[in-house]
C-alpha cells in the first residue's frame, strides 16, 4: 500500500475558492490513480461548501462522490432531534426532577455533548449510563 499526501492548503478551508481548488486537486489524484470515481469525506462546514460547488458544477465534478463523516452526521441528527423535542416539556421535567441541571440539558439538546447525547436520545431521556 502506498500513501501520498496532498500539499498544504495556503488559504483557509472555509473559503469557497479553497474548497473548489481542493476538488480540482482530488480530480487530478483520481486521474493519476486511474479510478472512475473518488469518494471524498468532509466535515460539516466543508461538505456544505463542496456540495454547493458540486451542485452548480455537476458536470465538472461528476467523478467525485461527496460524503460527510459519521461524527458530523450524528451531530446534525442530534440537533434535528433536539429541535423536535425543544418546547415539549421533557427538558423542564428533567430539570424539575433533578435528573439534570440546565447546563447539561442544553448540551444534550444542542448536540454538543457527542458522547452523552446519543445514549440519552436512545433511552428516551433516561440516560442510565
Amino acid at each position: 500500500m502506498r500513501v501520498g499526501f496532498l500539499p498544504v492548503l495556503p488559504r483557509p478551508i472555509t473559503e469557497r475558492a479553497t474548497v473548489r481548488h481542493c476538488l480540482t486537486n482530488f480530480q487530478s489524484v483520481r486521474r493519476q490513480l486511474n479510478q472512475k470515481s473518488l469518494t471524498i469525506w468532509c466535515d460539516e462546514g466543508v461538505f456544505a461548501l463542496a456540495a454547493d460547488i458540486f451542485l452548480y458544477e455537476m458536470n465538472k465534478f461528476s467523478d467525485l462522490f461527496l460524503c460527510m463523516g459519521p461524527f458530523h452526521w450524528t451531530r446534525v441528527l442530534l440537533r434535528r432531534q433536539s429541535k423536535l423535542l425543544r418546547g415539549s416539556g421533557l427538558d423542564d421535567a428533567l430539570i424539575e426532577c433533578g435528573v439534570f441541571g440546565p447546563g447539561v440539558i442544553e448540551t444534550l439538546m444542542n448536540g454538543s455533548h457527542y458522547v452523552r447525547a446519543p445514549y440519552w436520545y436512545a433511552d428516551g431521556g433516561k440516560l442510565n449510563s
